[in-house]
């Protein structure tokens, strides 16, 4: 009698996704396309559920076109997949952009209705920013604003719940705060 081989669940599906083997699926960024399995990405996100399917021009095609940066679907896509990712060994980037490639990775779970991954991603940040000054948190913030080139308000968003949910300041500044939420650009 023939028995499956004894591998963690988890390293099969970090060979599935290294390999790209039985993909069935694409999600294409400008600089890089991942081969995905439509039952794992169906499975972890509505909007790639809806996506997948025949009568959606991508589902019948076998690809979708995204215009995030391609860490940021590697964040979303390992995510799915149930695998650990570091930036920091993917692409050795600075840590940062690997703040201001979390800011955006909590977006693009947010476009993709993706609710637990912007939780994990808010507690990731927070866990990145743990210690630093109210300032500096802020200016990242203002940063990702910047190089934002749709859904300002979205991000803006996920700063305000980032700060009310996980980050703990001990001493607030009240004035830059309130600065900060107008317009992010201000600092």
């Amino acid at each position: 009698m023939m028995v499956a081989e004894e591998t963690p669940a988890s390293d099969i599906l970090e060979k599935l996704f290294e390999s790209g083997e039985w993909s069935d699926f694409q999600i294409a960024t400008p600089t890089k396309t991942f081969k995905v399995h439509r039952n794992i990405v169906s499975s972890a996100c509505p909007f790639f559920a809806a996506a997948c399917k025949r009568d959606w021009k991508e589902g019948s095609i076998g690809t979708i076109a995204l215009p995030e940066d391609e860490k940021v679907i590697y964040c979303l896509v390992r995510y799915m997949y149930g695998l650990e990712w570091n930036l920091w060994s993917e692409y050795q980037i600075e840590y940062e952009y690997e703040i201001m490639c979390l800011f955006e990775t909590g977006i693009a779970a947010d476009k993709a209705s993706t609710p637990y991954y912007l939780d994990f991603t808010a507690r990731l940040i927070a866990q990145k920013v743990a210690g630093m000054a109210q300032s500096i948190i802020l200016r990242y913030g203002g940063e990702a604003w910047n190089d934002l080139s749709e859904e300002p308000e979205l991000l803006r968003d996920v700063m305000v719940q980032l700060s009310k949910r996980e980050v703990r300041v001990y001493e607030v500044d009240e004035d830059l705060t309130a600065e900060y939420l107008k317009d992010p650009k201000s600092k």
